[in-house]
């Protein structure tokens, strides 16, 4: 209940998410699948290889590292991106490629949550006074990393 209170609220306040820098700044190794949300849906070719779920006005688009800049490019209203990570990434390595300043870090639901902000992305979120546009997520089964935050629950 918890976990679906917190994506409300947090995709109630998702605005429009662009690209300040390099398109794939972010370490590549590990990477499992990469999820847009987005308030538009849009046609895509059979061989993108993308997995569609919505919910409420969002739709969620993962697909595979190796397609995510062709189905990003496809997309205009995008209000928030999540990648996922194997366990095989370094988790330091992770959040010093990641992070400008790494801000609080706790405990949700048993899953270490590390907030903080990039200069790779312009949007951003004012957090007990700091701005944050990162949201790391240390799960059992895998590293979630969310820009803005995270807004596929993890």
């Amino acid at each position: 209940m918890k976990r679906i209170i917190a994506f409300l609220i947090l995709a109630a306040l998702g605005c429009a998410l662009t690209f300040a820098g390099e398109d794939s700044f972010f370490i590549q190794q590990g990477l499992e699948r990469v999820t847009f949300v987005s308030k538009q849906l849009c046609e895509f070719e059979e061989d993108a290889e993308v997995k569609i779920i919505q919910s409420g006005n969002h739709f969620y688009i993962s697909t595979s590292p190796e397609n995510a800049q062709r189905v990003g490019e496809k997309l205009s209203e995008v209000s928030g991106y999540v990648l996922y990570y194997d366990k095989t990434i370094d988790k330091e390595e992770l959040l010093s490629a990641l992070l400008d300043f790494r801000g609080e870090e706790s405990i949700v639901e048993g899953t270490k949550v590390v907030t903080g902000y990039t200069s790779h992305f312009k949007d951003f979120r004012v957090l007990n006074g700091k701005k944050v546009n990162v949201q790391i997520a240390f799960t059992e089964d895998n590293i979630v990393v969310g820009f803005p935050l995270i807004l596929t629950g993890f």
